[in-house]
């Protein structure tokens, strides 16, 4: 198990000294819609915005992604397309960019000795990415909005960015941005948000929350075992 971990670190730094490396400043589009899809990224540091238009021609956030993690993965496997989605830098961020082709040539060349390994942590992003849409599915189809927002501050306690607090985690959102990534309106969100704080939940102030005891917390999606519209945060 270790010698493959270090194997995967040395094929990723192997791969990372033939990629070029860009800059970019925060808020920034790296790709849209109708734009081609023939680069594979690395976010060496800082986070992106994974956002999809809705039918109110809003955008939607799929997903976080941070340092650490591959975009466009899934292309190495099914060649170019057009970018379906947005990719919007959440702050500044160095990536390691690469083109498909340039790519295929090197695990068939350069980095043959590392191919196995890049295939398996490409292969091992996708299965995650998977599992994080699926839950994602799950949640629209089974949770109301203040069980899909809760769930959702926990998951941002997790993100790098997030402080740990004695009494909790503070994060930084807008009541926009939750309403993107949970799919309601910035009122409903507002309003869930108020609820959430009068519960004894949450503290909510501008866009600084601090979700209470969140470094051990557990958000039960309750489907069977208590009522459906009840979100329970236990510590």
């Amino acid at each position: 198990m270790l010698n493959s971990k270090i194997s995967k670190i040395a094929a990723l730094n192997a791969l990372i000294d033939h990629c070029h490396i860009t800059h970019y400043n925060a808020k920034q589009i790296i790709a849209e819609p109708g734009i081609r899809a023939d680069k594979l990224y690395y976010i060496v540091e800082g986070s992106v915005s994974i956002e999809m238009e809705a039918e109110d021609g809003q955008n939607m956030v799929l997903t976080y992604l941070n340092s650490g993690r591959f975009i466009g993965e899934a292309g190495i496997f099914v060649g170019s397309s057009m970018h379906g989605v947005t990719i919007r830098t959440r702050s500044k961020c160095h990536f390691a960019e690469i083109t498909y082709s340039r790519l295929h040539d090197l695990l068939d060349g350069l980095l043959f000795e590392h191919a196995a390994s890049l295939v398996m942590l490409f292969a091992e992003q996708l299965s995650s990415r998977l599992l994080e849409s699926n839950r994602k599915v799950e949640s629209l189809a089974f949770m109301d909005v203040e069980q899909r927002i809760g769930q959702t501050l926990v998951d941002l306690t997790r993100q790098p960015e997030a402080i740990q607090l004695n009494e909790g985690v503070q994060i930084r959102i807008s009541r926009m941005e939750i309403s993107r990534i949970v799919s309601c309106s910035r009122e409903m969100a507002g309003r869930v948000i108020s609820s959430m704080v009068e519960k004894g939940l949450i503290a909510a102030k501008g866009m600084t929350i601090v979700v209470f005891g969140s470094n051990s917390v557990n958000v039960i999606e309750t489907k069977n075992a208590v009522d459906s519209k009840q979100l329970h945060f236990l510590t």
